[in-house]
């Protein structure tokens, strides 16, 4: 089994806005913004709260709630209302998907998303980053493989994944793919009691990636 590493969300070219550390420990992590018509920050819930509250408030306005986002990868089933056969999908195409190829992933091998992130604090006016505390880079979900869809077989594609950005919005290169999430995760032959994706929920020093900057001021 291959394990990669993907760095997914929010990042410096958007602004300084990254993925929020509830006060509870619980994660939310905030996809990217797109150009594309779709999903937006105020369609998607993280633990009760609607993240085009979070995104505004945390940016100060520079997101707005009613921006598209790029929803990818969708590992979170409370997310959005979903289909009963919904499963959790992650598209790549062209380099990275070129890159993936050469390195034969494929079924069974495990994806370990993570991203930017720093501690917030709830106010009267909402979200906020809290003072002095770390950015950090952190895991936040995994995905098994358990197929992998190439998008330019659309009639082959069940109904519930048509809202994927990379179905919704195809790409002009040819080895667009959607990799699908296998029901449990195995290792090596062991069916684990854990859903094959999904998001962490609560923030643990394991997840950290990176040792934390210097405390923001």
């Amino acid at each position: 089994m291959k394990v990669i590493l993907s760095r997914k969300g929010v990042d410096s070219s958007h602004g300084p806005v990254p993925s929020l550390i509830l006060p509870s420990r619980q994660i939310c992590w905030l996809p990217k913004p797109s150009p594309h018509p779709g999903i937006s920050y105020d369609d998607i819930h993280c633990h009760g709260e609607n993240l085009g509250n979070i995104v505004e408030s945390l940016s100060k306005g520079r997101f707005s709630r009613h921006s598209y986002v790029h929803l990818d990868p969708d590992l979170n089933s409370e997310s959005l209302s979903r289909s009963k056969d919904w499963r959790p999908l992650f598209g790549q195409y062209g380099a990275a998907q070129s890159h993936l190829e050469n390195q034969e992933v494929g079924v069974g091998d495990l994806f370990l998303f993570y991203g930017w992130f720093r501690q917030g604090e709830k106010t009267p006016k909402g979200y906020k980053y809290a003072k002095r505390t770390p950015d950090i880079h952190m895991i936040f979900g995994w995905l098994q493989v358990g197929e992998i869809w190439p998008t330019n077989q659309k009639s082959l594609i069940p109904n519930w994944a048509l809202y994927h950005p990379h179905l919704s919005h195809p790409s002009p290169f040819p080895n667009d793919v959607l990799y699908v999430a296998a029901e449990q995760v195995n290792i090596e032959g062991r069916k684990l009691n854990v859903n094959g994706g999904g998001v962490f929920q609560f923030f643990h020093p394991r997840l950290v990636l990176t040792a934390p900057d210097q405390p923001k001021r």
